[in-house]
């Protein structure tokens, strides 16, 4: 990660995302607020074999607010966050006044690193023991294994109820400005519905 927004349609946390002329800006379905911009993934800039998660910027809101502080945001649709996919031309968007704004860094480059399923899901997928609980890697990461705090969590799409599998995984601890509550949290989408997204973390 490198300081700064990089481009308008680059990767990123913070800073101000880019957002259709149409498009107005989230607010909390709790507190009403405007929502904190935390992240945007572009689909279309990944990889061969990575982008299987359709196309355009993924957006990430969440509510920084002392009214909901405590009150929700872990579970995959609680009302204080707010994802969605922006298909076509957006400039950066300045956020409304007095929204607090993540000091911005963007993804200069992608580094693949070997992942291995975390402890919860080798006893779902009943591979063998170790002596150790073997851990996925932590960190923002796009793909690979799930890190768990408290064991798996995968929701189900609210319109075919299929489980729903991690693609973007952020962790709290990766930047002190980065922080929506505590712990590891993870982006899911549904594979036949690809408009249902959601967000859940946990904290140990």
């Amino acid at each position: 990660m490198s300081d700064g927004e990089g481009a308008a349609d680059s990767t990123r946390t913070g800073g101000r995302p880019i957002m259709g002329e149409e498009e107005t800006w989230p607010k909390c379905g709790d507190c009403t607020n405007p929502l904190t911009f935390m992240l945007q993934c572009n689909l279309d800039a990944l990889p061969d074999g990575m982008a299987n998660h359709e196309s355009g910027i993924l957006r990430f809101f969440y509510c920084l607010h002392d009214h909901c502080a405590g009150m929700g945001g872990w579970d995959a649709f609680d009302p204080q966050h707010h994802l969605s996919t922006l298909q076509g031309y957006g400039n950066s968007r300045t956020a409304p006044k007095g929204t607090f704004v993540i000091p911005p860094q963007y993804v200069s480059d992608l580094k693949e690193i070997q992942d291995v399923p975390h402890w919860p899901d080798r006893q779902n997928l009943k591979l063998p023991e170790t002596d150790d609980r073997v851990y996925a890697a932590d960190g923002h990461k796009y793909a690979g294994w799930p890190h768990w705090i408290q064991g798996a969590e995968r929701p189900a799409c609210p319109e075919c109820q299929t489980v729903m599998e991690p693609f973007i995984q952020l962790d709290n601890a990766w930047n002190k400005d980065f922080n929506f509550g505590g712990g590891v949290g993870h982006i899911s989408q549904c594979a036949s519905h690809p408009d249902q997204l959601a967000f859940g973390w946990a904290c140990g």
